[in-house]
């Protein structure tokens, strides 16, 4: 085996331990393509930030669901919503809760062209 043949092996392996990172998406109906990659791009930062670390499912509906009211009520366009990695229940609890909801315009796990596992990003309908 020739050194070359190594650093080719080397490198498949290396790509096989790292999960791909797949960008998820829900959003209103009638948003376009191309205003749903302008939201992927856009390096505008959350004005809330809501991080779910050490919450049970119970408590992450109760709190995203607050924070979603809280928004628009206050007019706030762009929510940060942590859920982290573990097991993924507050994911896929976080995910279907935004899914359902009809104050979302488009919600990512990409922002600023960055796919994240552990964040969720918010635009709120105006």
């Amino acid at each position: 085996m020739t050194g070359n043949d190594q650093q080719n092996m080397d490198e498949f392996f290396l790509q096989m331990k790292q999960p791909k990172k797949s960008q998820w998406t829900t959003h209103y109906p009638d948003l376009s393509v191309k205003d749903q990659k302008k939201f992927d791009q856009s390096d505008i930062m959350p004005t809330l930030t809501l991080d779910l670390h050490g919450r049970t499912t119970a408590q992450a509906t109760d709190q995203t669901d607050a924070l979603i009211r809280f928004g628009r009520e206050h007019q706030h366009r762009l929510i940060l919503i942590i859920h982290g990695i573990g097991s993924g229940q507050l994911r896929n609890t976080v995910t279907q809760i935004l899914t359902d909801c009809d104050d979302i315009l488009y919600a990512t796990n990409k922002h600023a062209g960055k796919t994240s596992m552990s964040r969720i990003w918010v635009w709120l309908k105006r």
